[in-house]
């Protein structure tokens, strides 16, 4: 009996090349096939409870199965079996209550029974629960965690440990994303506190011709130092997260909107990527320096790129932005022209009813500008 899951680190048997299989061999649907099996009863191995005729049976369709996959044009992919868990990675999965293992007799009531929770996650097996409160926890979304799982048991056993509200409501289907793919959003500790960090871009022409162009981000390492609890949370989280009407900050708000965010007209420390670059963008220099920046404006991209399509306006910040983006066409067409994969995806934009409510009302695709690429090309050069 495979007992392992996703995520466990196993040991694996290869089976003799004579056994090895095509991917185009059939995949039998787990779900399907097992669907009315009994939570009640005690599941065994394979073959189990056969007579030898039927052993034999079981064997000569394994035969079968592996000569046609010989036949088969397709290249045999080699195949196994776990003989051993070195490591369980179990975790608390989102599942629901799989409606068809209640006891047709027992709907209500404070009987314990065993059910099955369907995780979320297909690549997950059905967990078998003993609970008194099956019936109340249907139509929801529940948090159920692994305990053991028997060598003679097709199915693990659980328990239940919270209800994460009714299935298709906003709580408990944000909060589901976020467990299932372990996105971490409690609120930050005590031992912890403390809008993105932003960048800040410029670009100035040089007595000899030349161009000076600098990326600049805010040098968060003189606030998170190392080894320190805001620095471990950080790392856990690894980026801020954003849903619909919420977002899961890496860092407390004083960092990420405030001491560790570019403002226009006020000291911020930075780290800073500064070039001299040639009029076709080639570079003739570059260093790396920690800075001390005050921004002078800060722009939406649709506010950037209105302000440089603007034939009216020639104040020294809106020509910086001309020269920045003259210098952009140049570096992506010079990497494009060298190979570089231009990977993108449209990106969508959920309208609110309101700012107070979370009620979708539109969707639609974000448009991108110049200005988006202008950033885009400098962060590439920049790292």
């Amino acid at each position: 009996m495979n007992r392992a899951v996703d995520g466990d680190v196993v040991a694996v048997e290869i089976f003799p090349q004579s056994e090895w299989r095509t991917s185009a061999d059939e995949v039998i649907d787990q779900e399907a096939t097992l669907k009315d099996d009994d939570p009640d009863d005690s599941d065994g191995e394979e073959g189990e409870g056969m007579d030898e005729t039927e052993k034999k049976e079981l064997r000569r369709e394994r035969k079968d199965t592996a000569s046609e996959s010989r036949n088969s044009r397709a290249q045999p992919q080699p195949t196994g079996k776990i003989v051993g868990i070195i490591k369980r990675n179990w975790r608390a999965y989102v599942c629901h209550i799989d409606r068809r293992s209640l006891s047709s007799h027992i709907q209500t009531g404070n009987t314990v029974q065993a059910v099955f929770a369907t995780p979320l996650a297909r690549s997950i097996p059905r967990i078998r629960l003993r609970t008194r409160q099956a019936p109340s926890l249907l139509d929801q979304k529940i948090l159920v965690t692994m305990d053991r799982w028997d060598a003679t048991s097709r199915y693990p056993e659980g328990h239940f440990v919270r209800s994460l509200g009714k299935v298709e409501s906003k709580e408990a289907e944000r909060e589901s994303l976020l467990l299932e793919f372990e996105v971490p959003f409690r609120p930050f500790g005590r031992a912890v506190r403390c809008q993105d960090i932003d960048d800040a871009l410029h670009a100035r022409e040089l007595p000899n011709g030349n161009i000076e162009a600098g990326v600049h981000i805010a040098d968060v390492s003189h606030f998170v130092h190392a080894d320190t609890p805001m620095d471990s949370e950080a790392a856990s989280r690894g980026t801020t997260v954003y849903l619909v009407d919420q977002r899961i900050d890496m860092l407390p708000s004083l960092l990420g909107t405030n001491l560790c965010s570019l403002r226009p007209h006020v000291e911020r420390l930075a780290f800073s990527a500064i070039w001299e670059l040639t009029p076709t963008a080639e570079i003739v220099n570059v260093r790396f320096t920690k800075s001390v920046i005050a921004s002078k404006m800060a722009f939406t991209y649709e506010e950037a790129q209105k302000r440089m399509d603007n034939s009216s306006m020639s104040d020294p910040l809106t020509k910086s932005i001309r020269l920045l983006n003259s210098l952009a066409k140049k570096l992506k067409a010079a990497r494009i022209a060298a190979g570089a994969l231009n990977l993108a995806s449209p990106e969508i934009k959920i309208h609110l009813q309101s700012a107070e409510s979370s009620d979708p009302v539109d969707v639609e695709q974000k448009v991108l500008f110049e200005t988006n690429s202008l950033v885009e090309d400098f962060m590439l050069l920049a790292n």
